[in-house]
Formats: C-alpha cells, sequence, structure tokens
C-alpha cells in the first residue's frame, strides 16, 4: 500500500489486486465520469495486471470534496501518489482522462520518477490540436443540459429528475470541461514512452488527423486503432477495446 493509505483510498476506487503483479494499470475517467465505468474490467486483462480505477474528487464517494477545474490540480495531487507507488505501470485515460494521463506522464518525467510502461489514450485529440470547440463548462445549467446531448450524450433520465443528483452531477461536469477548455499545451520533448491512441469510426469530435497527432508525443512506438461507435465507443465496442489493451499489456515490454 502506498503511504498515503486515506488519500489512496479517496483516489483509487475498486482497485482490484493480483499476488505478485507484474504490471498495474491505473484507469482515469472521461468528463464526468467515475471510476465505476471501468467495473468489470479486471476479469479482461492478464492474470498479472492489477486494475486501479481512478475516481476524482467531488464524486460519488467524495461528493464533499470541490472537483478539481484544472489540469494542472489534478496533476499536482496525483502525480505524488502514483510516484510512491513500486510497481511498474501503464496508464489508460479516456477523453479527459487521456490528457490527465498524458499530463501525468510529463510530470513524472519533470520529477525524475518512473515513467509508464505504456501510455493508451481514447476518445481524445492530441494535446497539441487546437480546441475549437464552443465551450460548455460555463452555461446556464439548461444550455449545457442540452449541448451535452447535441455534442455528447444525453444525461439519464434518473439524473435530470433528481435536482440534487443533478446539481452534484452537473457540478462534477462543469470541472471536468473546464479542465479539458483551459487547457493550455506546451511543446516538451517526446516522451520515452509507447502511446496507443483508440478512436470511434463515428466519432465526430476527434477526427483522425487529431488522433495521429499523438504520435509527435512519443520517441517510440505509436499505434493507432479505431473501432465501431462514437464518442462513447468504449460501451459499445467494450469487447475490441479491452481485446486491443490485454494483447499490448502482454507485449515483451512491459515485463517488470
Amino acid at each position: 500500500m502506498m503511504a498515503n493509505d486515506s488519500a489512496t483510498r479517496a483516489w483509487f476506487v475498486g482497485t482490484v489486486r493480483r499476488d505478485s503483479p507484474r504490471l498495474r494499470l491505473y484507469c482515469l475517467p472521461y468528463a464526468g465520469g467515475t471510476a465505476a465505468i471501468y467495473r468489470g474490467w479486471a476479469q479482461h486483462l492478464p492474470q498479472d495486471v492489477e486494475l486501479w480505477p481512478v475516481d476524482l474528487p467531488g464524486r460519488w464517494y467524495e461528493v464533499r470534496e470541490k472537483p478539481f477545474q484544472s489540469v494542472q490540480e489534478v496533476v499536482r495531487v496525483l502525480g505524488p501518489l502514483l510516484a510512491e507507488q513500486q510497481t511498474p505501470y501503464a496508464l489508460f485515460g479516456y477523453s479527459l482522462g487521456a490528457l490527465l494521463a498524458f499530463e501525468l506522464s510529463r510530470w513524472m518525467r519533470r520529477k525524475g520518477q518512473c515513467l509508464p510502461r505504456h501510455l493508451h489514450v481514447a476518445a481524445a485529440p492530441a494535446p497539441s490540436a487546437p480546441r475549437t470547440a464552443t465551450p460548455m463548462h460555463q452555461l446556464p445549467e439548461s444550455e449545457l443540459i442540452a449541448m451535452m446531448r447535441q455534442r455528447y450524450a444525453p444525461l439519464p433520465p434518473a439524473i435530470l429528475g433528481d435536482a440534487e443528483l443533478r446539481r452534484l452531477v452537473l457540478r462534477a461536469l462543469r470541472a471536468d470541461l473546464a479542465c479539458i477548455e483551459m487547457y493550455q499545451y506546451h511543446v516538451e520533448d517526446p516522451l520515452p514512452v509507447s502511446i496507443s491512441v483508440y478512436g470511434g469510426s463515428s466519432d465526430r469530435h476527434v477526427l483522425p488527423q487529431t488522433l495521429d497527432a499523438w504520435s509527435q508525443e512519443t520517441a517510440c512506438g505509436f499505434e493507432r486503432t479505431i473501432l465501431e461507435g462514437d464518442h462513447f465507443f468504449l460501451e459499445r465496442s467494450r469487447e475490441a477495446l479491452l481485446t486491443q489493451l490485454y494483447r499490448s499489456l502482454t507485449l515483451p515490454g512491459l515485463t517488470a
């Protein structure tokens, strides 16, 4: 266990431990998401790989915490927790989670810490890609809900129909959207880490050229995989995504 046990429990929810793990896979969620989106993934991973889903502050388990509103805030707190661990690790990030995984890797390099063995990013344009979409995080509630329906997917009726639940969900969603929309990319040397990129075949917001631009961020291997589905292809193509992930996690370069 990491030294700061209480902080570990707050950030990592639903971990699946292994005896003598070879690798630990940290999974970061999309905007508004929680660690629950990775529930059930462990059974599809190699038996010597631990699953460590990440829950950002201000979600179901820590609603009293204020959600972070910048990538830098997340990395400043989460980075040291990863730096304390002793097990070799890889990162998987979906949408916002991809941006967080990327900047966590950069933070680890700047601090002289162990880098991830592999970086997996899904449903996210490269950090250097221009962000031209209309910002959403400060929209009035009704407009934010309508824009989410138009751009990504409608919020579930169970959330829309419960005022308190809707308030909590939108609070976290606004903070996560702020992380994306206020993010500023700074040029650094490419990471000495292989990157696997996953995109949706009908994702109207993450185009192939913005996926290919991830190749500029690695000095090692790069692989792009397109799966069937829109921005949330992790639901429609869950099996195909996990198959690709399993294959990558068994590559010789990921041995401890």
